[in-house]
């Protein structure tokens, strides 16, 4: 029978089991990163990230990088119910509707960002060690119930933190705006910076919000100034893959070609051919 806690080991694969049909599973990843796999939804996991599971559903699998280090814990739950009442599951907070919509309505599960939490780290090591050395008396128990109350008071004090902070999602016109503006610079990195999230959350964000990737929208937006200097200065095709963002002017001219459909040269002078029809000159 599989223990109720405890650090489990990798498969050669690089997986665990994330979730046990009968128990609550509790998945905390304490460094590196990893994915979890309920049915045919992945959730993308990062350092700090503590994902609750409910009973039931298909199978799950954990699969984490070589260097990923995470606690998986079991609560049974009839264990989870007694600490759930306790914490007042009528009250009206921020981890009762995260835990009612996200468990129960959205799916199997929630996730929780807590990156740098030492204390919750700390609670959660001392359950393992409890579930670990646990000689089945009745202390035993009650401590384990109050380090379970314990995780829970500290996820609905943090949630209410991140509710009262936490930046408003930006509209997809702004984040085209931004990426108009920084176009020459900009990176994943920088604009989940601007936007105040995470690099591996705001490409969700930017994917759920405009339809398409970070990368393709910040392409095009290089490309489309690339054209208005090709068709509009005497700028060298070199210099032009500089002033758009690129290091490397092949790699220019492969983007160029791939997204135009015909290399910087020709596309300039096709425009050159439009200009002087129109007795147009360059800048």
């Amino acid at each position: 029978m599989e223990k109720k806690a405890g650090i489990p080991v990798p498969q050669n694969d690089g997986t665990v089991p994330a979730a046990s049909c009968s128990c609550f599973s509790l998945f905390y990843l304490l460094c590196g990163e990893g994915t979890c796999q309920l049915g045919s939804e992945t959730i993308l996991l990062q350092e700090g990230d503590l994902c609750l599971i409910k009973p039931g559903g298909t199978d799950s699998l954990l699969r984490c990088d070589p260097q990923a280090n995470f606690i998986r814990i079991h609560i049974s739950p009839s264990c989870w119910d007694a600490v759930w009442n306790e914490l007042g599951a009528n009250r009206e907070n921020t981890f009762s509707t995260i835990y009612l919509d996200s468990l129960f309505r959205a799916g199997r599960y929630a996730v929780f960002h807590t990156a740098e939490k030492a204390e919750l780290h700390t609670v959660l090591s001392l359950l393992v060690a409890e579930e670990q050395n646990s000689q089945g008396d009745r202390y035993s128990s009650k401590l384990k119930k109050q380090l379970i109350t314990a995780i829970l008071c500290y996820l609905i004090q943090e949630s209410e933190k991140i509710d009262a902070s936490a930046p408003k999602a930006p509209t997809a016109s702004q984040i085209l705006l931004y990426i108009k503006n920084n176009r020459k610079t900009a990176t994943l990195k920088s604009a989940a910076a601007h936007f105040r999230y995470t690099p591996q959350h705001f490409s969700i964000l930017v994917k759920k919000v405009t339809g398409k990737l970070f990368l393709d929208l910040l392409r095009s937006q290089k490309m489309e100034q690339a054209c208005f200097f090709l068709a509009n200065t005497n700028y060298s095709i070199k210099d032009i893959s500089s002033m758009v963002g690129y290091s490397s002017n092949e790699q220019f001219q492969r983007t160029f070609k791939n997204v135009v459909g015909c290399p910087p040269g020709d596309y300039r002078k096709l425009q050159n051919d439009k200009n002087h029809s129109r007795g147009g000159t360059f800048l």
